[in-house]
């Protein structure tokens, strides 16, 4: 059972239903979602199935630390380069995990509760929660609205293909989720809120991408959220997460 701490709740809102860090290590992943991708209320996936029903922590067998990187960038707001770090600070008897986040560093860190007994890597929640409160900065639009037009995406409005990707010199097999919240096609399958796209129109492109795969510790390699920009070149934000490798806790 999942205990959070009452006063980090909006984390949960979102819930519906290793290679050891070596000095100067570097990921060479460009940030997925430029492909030509199309969205229909009858492609229903199996986005909620890799994202709140598989043990993400199952490979995991002793305390680390999973490590990832994390760079925003674009035309709106600021940039920087920081870290996330998900600490496993128990395995159970039962397999599942007690952990502990460090969800970026200085002005830019948010806390978020520890949660115990589980199977689920939160980063992926995490990612999103910080992504909302930048949207609601940005526009001054709900952050309930934004949190519900991702979730309800997910739920249906979203797509999952295979994929491939190159992590420390070797090419792993995995699924990429690819997922636009705030088109005006999303927007407009929910009565009432047609009139509320012209409030954020240029994040209508904004676009999700989710890859995974079980050969990953935590089995999330990379989490984007990127909106293209006018003229097509830079884009207006870009937040773009990475996998770094795993680091063993010192006993």
């Amino acid at each position: 059972m999942v205990k959070l701490k009452a006063v980090f709740t909006a984390v949960a809102f979102f819930l519906v239903i290793a290679p050891a860090i070596a000095p100067r290590m570097s990921v060479h992943a460009a940030p997925a979602g430029g492909e030509d991708y199309t969205f229909g209320e009858t492609e229903i996936t199996g986005a909620n199935k890799l994202l709140f029903g598989t043990n993400h922590l199952e490979s995991i067998t002793e305390p680390v630390q999973l490590v990832y990187d994390f760079k925003k960038s674009g035309t709106l707001g600021k940039t920087f380069d920081d870290k996330i770090i998900i600490t496993i600070k128990k395995v159970l008897s039962s397999g599942r995990k007690n952990i502990s986040f460090r969800f970026l560093t200085g002005k830019n860190k948010i806390r978020f509760p520890s949660a115990n007994g589980v199977n689920t890597n939160f980063v992926f929640q995490a990612f999103l929660e910080n992504d909302v409160r930048e949207m609601n900065h940005q526009t001054g639009g709900s952050a309930i609205f934004f949190r519900n037009r991702v979730r309800h995406a997910l739920a249906g409005n979203s797509q999952v293909v295979s994929t491939t990707f190159d992590f420390d010199e070797k090419t792993y097999e995995g699924k990429k989720i690819i997922v636009k919240p705030f088109s005006r096609k999303s927007i407009a399958l929910i009565s009432g809120t047609e009139d509320m796209y012209s409030r954020f129109s240029k994040y209508g492109e904004r676009t999700y991408v989710f890859i995974m795969s079980d050969q990953i510790p935590g089995s999330f390699f990379q989490i984007s959220a990127i909106t293209p920009g006018d003229d097509g070149n830079e884009p207006l934000t870009r937040e773009v997460m990475t996998f770094l490798g795993v680091k063993t806790k010192k006993k």
